[in-house]
């Protein structure tokens, strides 16, 4: 058997959030969001309080990516809690949130949470954003966030990205020389879209989902994935009324059009967390 974490100390803190991770999914498919939100409150305290139980770094590793777990369920209801109210534009930012959080866990653990990876990122394909605003400039001095000193210099014995006693070294840029500002398609940062409200995009895939979820024929957790394809759409471009038409066969032509069909399952998100 694969275990999840690599420590005693880490798989005995992840097993002691699986009541409060069940009670989170089984509230969230019934629209409570703030109950769910509640419902991570004492997880979130218990795991404080283990991390002072840590004694290397493997189990401060296991820890933080406990933390990234409840902060990653956190988001993925508030995230449900925007696309229900019809707050597409704001999603967008709750859905990146998820992602990271999601992307950590991957990297630092084996907690399987492929159900979960599938679903957002078919619902990410499905919002109309195409352009992103992508800065370019020379960066001076960049500060390690663990030691303080210049990541970039020899001095700092950090590398980024890399995991140091349950902390994730990053790099904070205090000087900067802005160049330019660039309209990129594959942007480093996906939460710098170019749009200003959620009338300047139209929605149609997130508000089917949210009809089908309003009428109850689907659930959260039972949304598996999208799958896209193209198809002809044969458009008619005969004028109505027009008499030189009237007895004559219309002018039919093809346009292409994106299709998407939602793939659904019969599972609960609760099932997504206990396929372990």
């Amino acid at each position: 058997m694969i275990e999840e974490l690599s420590t005693p100390l880490g798989r005995e803190v992840y097993a002691s959030c699986f009541p409060s991770i069940i009670e989170f999914c089984c509230l969230l498919e019934q629209y409570d969001f703030i109950g769910a939100a509640n419902s991570l409150d004492h997880t979130r305290s218990l795991v404080d309080e283990w991390c002072g139980s840590a004694i290397n770094d493997a189990e401060m590793k296991d820890l933080y990516v406990v933390r990234r777990l409840i902060k990653m369920l956190t988001c993925y209801s508030e995230y449900w809690c925007l696309l229900m109210a019809g707050n597409n534009a704001g999603s967008w930012y709750l859905l990146q949130d998820t992602l990271d959080a999601l992307r950590a866990i991957k990297r630092f653990s084996r907690i399987n949470i492929t159900c979960i990876e599938r679903q957002l990122v078919g619902l990410e394909s499905t919002y109309p954003y195409r352009l992103f605003a992508s800065i370019g400039g020379i960066v001076d001095y960049t500060e390690c966030s663990i030691c303080g000193l210049d990541i970039e210099s020899l001095d700092c014995p950090h590398r980024m990205g890399e995991m140091y006693s349950g902390s994730v070294a990053v790099g904070i840029i205090k000087e900067f020389r802005l160049k330019h500002v660039a309209l990129v398609t594959n942007p480093v940062d996906k939460r710098c879209v170019m749009h200003l409200k959620d009338r300047d995009y139209q929605y149609p895939v997130l508000d089917c989902i949210r009809v089908l979820l309003e009428c109850g024929k689907a659930r959260i957790g039972c949304i598996v994935g999208f799958e896209w394809s193209t198809r002809d759409t044969v458009i008619d471009s005969t004028s109505e009324g027009d008499p030189q038409h009237e007895h004559s066969d219309a002018q039919q032509s093809a346009e292409q059009k994106n299709h998407v069909e939602i793939v659904f399952d019969t599972r609960s998100l609760a099932d997504c967390f206990l396929t372990r």
